[in-house]
């Protein structure tokens, strides 16, 4: 079913949050999960944070697919996050959702916020570059 990382997860928040005791064969799934450390990180994070916020982020949609196991899932995942409808689409006052090419119209939305990132880091990682 490729879940297992997600219960993993929880189990691992019930652990921390609730001292929840946990069978010596999951403790040890938990050590050996290497994704694990940086998902409690991110939910830790969100848990601290005064706004969480509701709208996605890069960030949350990394971890999303990192909660993944196989393949096929992380696919479809990133196909629901690039055509499915967010909040800021059904807020929306444009009839565009309706469109029977509103799929493409998100999907260039998108790849217009991701560009910015990727731009950014580039030239991040040339300044790093040319200051050695």
């Amino acid at each position: 079913m490729g879940a297992e990382r997600v219960l993993l997860l929880g189990l691992s928040l019930a652990d921390e949050l609730f001292s929840a005791p946990l069978p010596e064969l999951m403790n040890k799934r938990l050590r050996d999960d290497r994704c694990l450390p940086g998902l409690l990180h991110h939910v830790r994070t969100k848990l601290a944070a005064s706004d969480p916020g509701v709208e996605f982020s890069l960030a949350d949609h990394l971890f999303f697919l990192r909660t993944r196991e196989r393949v096929i899932d992380k696919a479809r995942y990133i196909f629901h996050a690039f055509f499915t409808p967010d909040l800021a689409d059904w807020n929306s006052d444009k009839t565009e959702l309706w469109s029977p090419f509103y799929r493409f119209v998100r999907l260039s939305r998108i790849l217009r916020k991701l560009v910015p990132v990727f731009g950014f880091q580039r030239r991040r990682l040339a300044r790093l570059e040319s200051a050695k």
